[in-house]
């Protein structure tokens, strides 16, 4: 038996610091959005499984009859990868070539959502439900954010959840972090137990890794669990305690490719290792020191004597962070977008540096209590006027959590 009609979110995310770094063994930091993707599976009775990602303006329908006939795979008790003929089936079943190897975003999604839910959903009585499946996000895709990731997860604990193979409790608060605009028309009722988020992310890590291959699984667990955490030589660590981050995200609106750029950050550091290398370790020092700025910042009273504390820390945090952009300039990864938009934001008191994998794509200005709400709304202006989008978020929020209507 299934549910009737389940709804999941899970947050995007964002690199703080060691973008690039991290891929030689430096610390990298990255924390999880107030910004989520939702997705909402309603059980149907019409003989047809429909898909309708609302951000990309695709939908896909399957009849149950073609998905029960592709011999695709019998119900999966735990994470798997789909062999190569299989993923064969699912480009059929996309109505692509077969052979096809360069895939669109929107070709990966539903290919993504094809593999996990014909692994989850099957069982011997009803193998293919009847559902229709909708995907709305709150956060731009392609733009360093973990879109892929907020994805995989919540089809992971969506199809979990209405396959009733996880056990949803119920949630004791929200962390001390205010549930973004479109969750309010939501009640949020349940979250998930240890045990079942390490099932939903082991499955979403497969779906990431149908998306980019071979990811670090970084991404798939901040979106599963939330909050801030480091990221060295494969070690995923959560940092028990951070202060609530106000921050603006701003998209450049360029596409990039991380591919391309981690493959021009090798090339310089195989051409000058002496240069390049001591601008890599700087990062990961820098990394680390930001880590223990954040122990520091999330502890204290909230005296006068601790306010005054915690603006000189947060300042501290300002300078690496325009630090931290600096050196990813240095190695080749910044964008005269980037470059533009930090200087916007300087002129309003504001720090700013790229996110992710450089060459456009998102940059993120941390917002000190001294801006005020004019200010902002002054640099969002100024953003606009030059063609970029904007939205403020909050850092280390929820992870995946069980919506009801």
């Amino acid at each position: 038996m299934f549910e009737d009609c389940v709804v999941v979110s899970a947050p995007g995310k964002v690199i703080l610091t060691g973008e690039h770094a991290v891929v030689y063994g430096k610390t990298a930091l990255a924390a999880s959005l107030s910004l989520r993707l939702f997705v909402n599976i309603q059980r149907t009775d019409v003989g047809q499984v429909t898909l309708d990602l609302k951000d990309f303006g695709t939908q896909k329908c399957w009849s149950c009859d073609e998905l029960a006939s592709n011999g695709f795979l019998e119900h999966s008790k735990s994470p798997r990868r789909p062999s190569p003929d299989e993923i064969k089936t699912l480009k059929k079943l996309c109505g692509m070539n077969s052979d096809k190897e360069v895939l669109t975003v929107e070709e990966l999604a539903i290919i993504t959502f094809l593999f996990l839910m014909l692994s989850i959903c099957s069982d011997s009585s009803e193998r293919f439900p009847s559902l229709s499946v909708e995907m709305k996000s709150q956060f731009p895709f392609a733009a360093g954010l973990g879109s892929s990731a907020a994805y995989s997860v919540c089809l992971s604990a969506g199809f979990l959840t209405f396959a009733k193979a996880v056990t949803p409790t119920s949630c004791k608060s929200n962390g001390g972090i205010t549930l973004p605009v479109g969750v309010e028309a939501l009640t949020t009722t349940s979250c998930y137990n240890e045990s079942d988020l390490k099932l939903i992310n082991m499955w979403a890590l497969e779906g990431e890794r149908l998306i980019h291959g071979n990811p670090s699984g970084i991404d798939n667990t901040i979106c599963t669990y939330g909050g801030c955490m480091s990221y060295t030589k494969g070690d995923i660590m959560p940092l028990p305690r951070v202060p609530s981050l106000r921050i603006l995200l701003i998209d450049t609106k360029v596409p990039r490719s991380t591919k391309r750029l981690v493959a021009g950050v090798r090339e310089r550091y195989d051409k000058y290792p002496t240069i390049i290398g001591p601008v890599l370790d700087a990062i990961g020092n820098l990394s680390d020191k930001f880590r223990t700025l954040l122990y520091q910042l999330a502890d204290g009273e909230s005296d006068d004597e601790s306010r005054d504390l915690k603006l000189s820390l947060f300042s501290e945090l300002e300078t690496l962070w325009d630090i931290n952009q600096h050196l990813l300039q240095a190695i080749g990864v910044s964008h005269a977008s980037i470059n533009d938009i930090c200087s916007i934001t300087a002129k309003y008191g504001l720090y700013s540096k790229l996110t992710g994998g450089g060459g456009g794509g998102s940059v993120i200005a941390l917002i000190n209590q001294t801006v005020s709400d004019d200010d902002i709304s002054l640099v969002q202006s100024s953003l606009t006027e030059k063609g970029y989008g904007s939205q403020e978020a909050i850092l280390g929020g929820y992870g995946v959590l069980l919506h009801s209507v």
